[in-house]
């Protein structure tokens, strides 16, 4: 394990010289099917951009024509201002890391990380020479003559790694690779990459479904829904200010509220009447009209419950579940509204409310999005 990264990083190669990746329009059409629509975007020198959406949103299919294995039917990617949209993937220079690490069995980790330079012609002793030196880069030094077999499946994923940045391509691009490692050591390898990845200043596109792992990871997030791009922002940006309810629900929990736009609160902040006759208030996403239906969204972690009646400013309601979870204690609350409340708190912390506990529920204005409902 990499538990000394300066130590782990010692003899690393050079800094890579990170590439720029542009898309534009591309779109993509299997049948009926809009794997891809329209979409454009930008990936500056160095940075770490996460693709991040449901299964059938676009993520792979965007990340396979960026790489070469798939070519749009309209639009044009170029790298470092290279129009590459049809050329094959071998003549792209670009890393890949896939969800399965694709490993040679028979091959030592040495061979298996210099195969990329076998294959552009480096002589052997140069090739294991490099492969060696990135082999320390990942946490492996010393490792060279084992065989896959040989490792766990964290150290299978840093010979994966190690083998798609040895010849230094300036974009490296990864296809959910810590999807088949256990959650401790998930989360032990996503720091272990984006320091690697700092510290080497190679562009990276990486396609998750974990909103977690996006929002630790990258640099910024583009989140796809049915071949679209719906937004693209830093990771702080797209939870707190998420542009609609599919991203606030999408990306980390959320609790929704249907009510009609009722003037502002006392605050001038836009209020919602709610069907309980409570008025709760938020930051519209949009510009929105007195009497319009709309939805608001507002997290868990940003919910403030107190034991007692319902007051002015605050909605009343009732908790139906507590429910323990480690670090947090989840309270499900009924305010009346049809679905409890998701409202999480540190346990230990403050009091535990009880079950049955009458409790008033409060947010601050600017923590809630008010989006237009959808007709």
């Amino acid at each position: 394990m990499m538990t000394n990264e300066a130590s782990a990083l010692r003899g690393r190669p050079a800094a890579l010289r990170g590439g720029s990746v542009r898309i534009e329009g591309a779109r993509k059409v299997y049948g009926s099917v809009r794997a891809l629509d329209d979409v454009s975007l930008e990936v500056a020198p160095g940075e770490f951009l996460a693709l991040l959406g449901p299964s059938g949103s676009g993520k792979t299919t965007l990340l396979m024509t960026v790489a070469g294995f798939e070519v749009p039917d309209a639009g044009m990617i170029t790298v470092d201002g290279r129009d590459v949209t049809t050329v094959p993937p071998n003549r792209r220079d670009l890393g890949m890391v896939f969800q399965r690490y694709a490993l040679f069995p028979h091959m030592s980790l040495r061979d298996n990380v210099g195969f990329p330079l076998r294959m552009r012609g480096v002589a052997t002793d140069e090739r294991a020479a490099r492969a060696d030196r990135v082999l320390g880069v990942v946490g492996l030094e010393g490792y060279g003559d084992r065989l896959p077999s040989q490792l766990s499946g964290g150290q299978q994923q840093r010979v994966a790694l190690a083998r798609a940045i040895v010849y230094e391509p300036p974009v490296l691009l990864m296809d959910e690779p810590l999807s088949a490692l256990d959650k401790n050591l998930r989360e032990q390898m996503r720091l272990e990459i984006k320091h690697l990845q700092k510290r080497l200043g190679v562009t990276v596109i990486f396609v998750t479904h974990d909103q977690e792992e996006a929002l630790v990871m990258a640099d910024r997030i583009a989140v796809l829904d049915k071949g679209r791009l719906v937004q693209i922002g830093a990771p702080r940006e797209l939870y707190e200010k998420p542009c609609n309810p599919f991203v606030a629900g999408f990306l980390g929990e959320t609790n929704f509220l249907t009510g009609t736009v009722a003037g502002r609160d006392a605050a001038g902040a836009p209020a919602l009447a709610l069907q309980n006759g409570a008025s709760v208030a938020g930051s519209p996403a949009v510009p929105l009209d007195e009497g319009a239906r709309a939805l608001l969204s507002i997290r868990p972690e940003q919910i403030t419950l107190q034991a007692g009646p319902a007051a002015a400013g605050a909605l009343g309601g009732r908790v139906a579940e507590v429910i323990y979870a480690g670090a947090s204690t989840i309270y499900l609350v009924d305010v009346g509204t049809g679905a409890p409340l998701n409202v999480r708190r540190p346990s230990g912390a403050e009091e535990t409310l009880g079950e049955g506990t009458p409790v008033r529920v409060t947010w601050r204005a600017s923590d809630a999005r008010i989006f237009p409902a959808e007709a």
